[in-house]
């Protein structure tokens, strides 16, 4: 049996964060193959969705994992544009953050 893929862009900002995720892909045993994508900041993750510059071939992602604290254009910006595009406004996206700030 074929396994099935599904496209999925990480939008993160922190190396060690981005690596820590593609790891948790890579485990054994499941029953999916993960096409991952990633974006480091979220001017870049809104070329790449909407298939700007030098994305204007990029396949889009069955899913979104997005950082909240974003350099450039934070992460509430680019839920914005996707949740207010007719294109765009059905792609899941899944938000996580995390912070030093103890409150």
């Amino acid at each position: 049996m074929q396994k099935k893929v599904i496209r999925v862009m990480i939008i993160e900002d922190h190396d060690a964060t981005a690596y820590l995720i593609k790891k948790a892909f890579g485990q054994r045993g499941v029953r999916v193959n993960w096409d991952l994508s990633f974006a480091g900041d979220g001017e870049d993750a809104l070329d790449y969705l909407f298939r700007r510059a030098k994305h204007e071939n990029a396949v889009r992602p069955d899913i979104v994992l997005l950082d909240w604290n974003l350099p450039k254009v934070s992460g509430h910006e680019v839920l914005r544009a996707l949740k207010t595009s007719d294109e765009l406004r059905t792609l899941p996206v899944l938000v996580f953050s995390s912070s030093q700030d103890n409150e």
